[in-house]
């Protein structure tokens, strides 16, 4: 989330280009603490709950749009702004010095101020020891950023990667979903007691496009008229198969309502 900052007025632009500034107003609020004019940082917003980040709180915020729901959500579902980057200072652009100038620039701006609910990101040199620690508290991952790095705006670079701690497991193929070109993706499954499947989404991701083309035809012989799960969910474009074919899947978590956030096709297990 960018923030704009012009004579004390506040405007939050997410990475998409959207405005975001009336879904935060408490956030908005803690930002006109700021001790500068002008100026525009880049950063995280979230929701800290038992000592991480909670991705499905933050997205509940976002994607709320009504006004007294939005005013309800800041009262109850308070945002951090984790804010990693300086871009502009005043009447100074910084996106064409290194990362280790703004990140001295953004040290001391907090210096200046004190709002618990705004707080900078800043370098560690053991990267290797962060990434373990952060693996051990359950957190996302990390970034790793080369010092003199530049910032590219509205660009991935390869001075700046982002490395997950993602979780596999093995689950099984109860139906496809057809694109153009052939299956778009695989509706997953878990068995569980009482020889009942459970579905926890879907994933195309990483699927070539040659196997596609032979699910495609795999799934013909396969088909089901009835869900295979026994909590199918309300897409009608999902074809029911038997439960026979099993895949790896990487992922990032598991969402409150029992399904994979970030799901990816790792490979197939052969029978």
């Amino acid at each position: 989330m960018l923030t704009y900052i012009d004579q004390g007025r506040i405007r939050l632009v997410n990475r998409k280009g959207a405005d975001r500034t009336e879904r935060y107003p408490d956030m908005v609020q803690a930002l006109a603490r700021i001790p500068i004019r002008t100026g525009i940082l880049d950063g995280e917003l979230v929701v800290i709950h038992q000592g991480r980040s909670d991705f499905f709180q933050i997205l509940k915020r976002d994607l709320a749009s009504d006004p007294y729901r939005i005013q309800t959500l800041a009262r109850q579902i308070p945002v951090h702004y984790m804010v990693f980057d300086f871009l502009y200072e005043e009447d100074q652009t910084l996106i064409h010095q290194p990362i280790s100038h703004r990140q001295t620039r953004l040290r001391d701006l907090f210096s200046q101020m004190k709002e618990e609910r705004i707080q900078h990101t800043d370098s560690f040199d053991d990267g290797l020891a962060l990434w373990e620690e952060t693996r051990r508290r359950g957190w996302e991952g990390i970034v790793m950023k080369e010092r003199e790095g530049l910032y590219h705006p509205g660009n991935k670079h390869s001075t700046w990667q982002k490395v997950k701690h993602f979780r596999q497991l093995i689950a099984t193929v109860s139906g496809v979903v057809l694109g153009t070109g052939g299956v778009h993706s695989l509706a997953l499954a878990l068995l569980e007691e009482g020889n009942r499947w459970r579905y926890i989404g879907r994933a195309g991701s990483g699927l070539s496009s040659e196997e596609r083309r032979i699910l495609s035809e795999w799934y013909l012989s396969q088909e089901q008229t009835k869900p295979t799960v026994v909590n199918p969910p309300p897409d009608r474009d999902i074809h029911w198969v038997a439960p026979t074919l099993q895949v790896k899947v990487r992922f990032l978590e598991w969402t409150p309502v029992g399904s994979l956030r970030s799901p990816r096709i790792e490979g197939f297990i052969s029978s």
